[in-house]
């Protein structure tokens, strides 16, 4: 029942309701952001390929492990 302490975004242009949200809540956004995106509405921009599948699970598991690491 408690809202995110912050969203992860992979591709912003699909995503831009739920980063419209997040600012509205005042939720940090972190996204992966690439040349077609508009960084304007987005808090952390992780400059990325969001089409490079590999690239994104990387990255994405960098969050997790920060994560992980940041519940101990």
């Amino acid at each position: 029942t408690e809202q995110p302490a912050a969203i992860i975004v992979v591709d912003a242009n699909e995503d831009k309701n739920a980063i419209k949200e997040a600012k509205t809540l005042k939720i940090p956004v972190f996204a992966l952001v690439d040349t077609n995106v508009d960084p304007t509405n987005i808090d952390y921009v992780i400059p990325a390929n969001d089409d490079a599948i590999k690239a994104t699970k990387l990255i994405l598991d960098y969050f997790v492990e920060a994560i992980k690491e940041g519940k101990k």
